[in-house]
């Protein structure tokens, strides 16, 4: 992923996001898979945190932000307080 001068934001697009969820999953074992499918419940949700974790760390460098929220259709009727 090539570095800007500006830390943030660096807006990824979908195939550089599809990139790093699949990087990210297959940097995780088959043993912690296995253990994702265990009937185990206890052993299933650390296996699952690990996982989500090693998704995570590909997006250590780079801001997450939601877009912004959507205006109301009707904001003529909205009552401001």
């Amino acid at each position: 992923m090539p570095e800007s001068d500006a830390p943030f934001p660096e807006v990824l697009t979908r195939d550089q996001l599809r990139f790093e969820i699949k990087f990210g999953l297959q940097q995780v074992g088959k043993c912690v898979i296995r253990d994702w499918a265990s009937s185990n419940r206890e052993k299933a949700e650390q296996a699952r945190g690990a996982v989500i974790d090693s998704v995570l760390v590909r997006f250590d460098k780079l801001q997450v932000r939601a877009p912004a929220p959507a205006e109301p259709i009707f904001r003529d009727k909205v009552k401001s307080s």
